[in-house]
């Protein structure tokens, strides 16, 4: 459910690691993957 939003490059890349089942795993690897370190 957590999902439904994601589109485009994001959606993609979900879908290359659907082993990410749990919120705080999925949530910490999609911020690692799509915000820029400063």
């Amino acid at each position: 459910m957590c999902t439904a939003k994601l589109d485009g490059e994001a959606k993609r890349w979900y879908e290359d690691n659907m082993s990410l089942t749990h919120w705080e795993n999925l949530k910490s690897s999609l911020l690692e993957r799509f915000t820029t370190s400063d």
